[in-house]
């Protein structure tokens, strides 16, 4: 008899289990609409927003880069300079990539927060496929040296990528042991796990392929700093992060015929995680012939010259000062 109850009991709850794995299945699809419609729904509002804004301004200029490479800066500071122009941040304008952007960020928020730059980036992709820019459309990018751009990521993807858990940890392990365990898990992603074709990819993808300019097919004066591209209706400045205070007001000029005033925005030692990255900057050191590895891609030389390759060698190899990765 005991037995008895004990099998009816088992299949009561495998019972009970099957139904709530049905229902909670049944709920994500249900939450899946209702994201899906309320994307939708959001996407028609906003570009509604900004073609009224995109109809009031006597130009267009869009501040198209990877990730970590300044574009914050840029972005407020053009801003202030330009403000009967309409100016757009972007990441992505492929489709792929701005396909991929929609679904990671759809994934980790739902339709709850979407960043402005896919916004963006979906709206100026929508312009450029309709033909709807009528004056010359001006593009502004940046490159950044790669080891420092890959470390400012890894600080921007501890809340976005891994949840790291800042102030618990800090709690628990006070300052030495947080940056001990950032500064492995950092070694780790650097020497493991980066992709270190994938900015000059993006190039191919985001620049090359929508906007038919190939950076790299063209010869690029590493000592200004700066190059202007045109094709069709399209101009493109690129300039390398490392010379950008430097080189801003006559690169900015000759670009735009203004004189733009840079602001920084989104410095890395400005943020949370700020004690831990200063420290680990003072202290990470990164194996040479990694280093060179990295540094030896065709598309590195081409925009970097030999003495600017060396002197990253020599500061991601050693102790490096603060200054080493700059603005974010």
């Amino acid at each position: 008899m005991g037995k008895l109850c004990d099998n009816s009991d088992a299949e009561k709850s495998k019972k009970k289990q099957t139904e709530i794995t049905r229902i909670i299945g049944l709920l994500r699809h249900i939450i899946r609409a209702l994201c899906l419609t309320t994307f939708t729904t959001e996407r028609l509002r906003r570009f509604r927003q900004l073609r009224k804004r995109q109809a009031r301004c006597s130009g267009t200029l869009v501040v198209h880069q990877m990730s970590k490479v300044g574009s914050s800066t840029v972005v407020a500071s053009l801003s202030e300079a330009l403000p009967h122009y309409a100016i757009y941040h972007t990441h992505f304008l492929s489709l792929q990539g701005l396909d991929w952007l929609e679904g990671f960020v759809r994934e980790r928020w739902g339709s709850i927060h979407i960043p402005e730059h896919l916004w963006h980036g979906l709206f100026v992709r929508d312009m450029l496929h309709n033909g709807e820019v009528d004056e010359r459309l001006k593009i502004v990018t940046l490159v950044r040296d790669p080891v420092a751009r890959n470390i400012s990521e890894f600080f921007q993807e501890l809340d976005v990528h891994m949840s790291y858990p800042y102030d618990r940890k800090m709690a628990e392990l006070g300052i030495d042991g947080v940056v001990a365990e950032l500064e492995n898990m950092l070694l780790h992603k650097l020497t493991q796990e980066v992709d270190w074709k994938w900015p000059y990819e993006w190039f191919n993808a985001e620049i090359k392929d929508v906007l038919g300019i190939d950076i790299f097919a063209e010869e690029f004066d590493t000592s200004a700093g700066y190059r202007i591209f045109s094709t069709g209706n399209t101009d493109l400045l690129l300039i390398k992060l490392e010379h950008l205070f430097e080189c801003c007001e006559k690169a900015f000029n000759e670009f735009l015929g203004i004189r733009v005033y840079l602001a920084n925005k989104n410095v890395g030692s400005q943020k949370y995680y700020s004690d831990a990255y200063r420290e680990i900057l003072h202290r990470l050191a990164l194996p040479v012939d990694a280093l060179e590895a990295w540094y030896s891609a065709d598309q590195v030389r081409h925009l970097y010259s030999q003495g600017e390759i060396k002197g990253f060698i020599d500061r991601w190899s050693r102790v490096c000062a603060v200054k080493a990765c700059g603005t974010k």
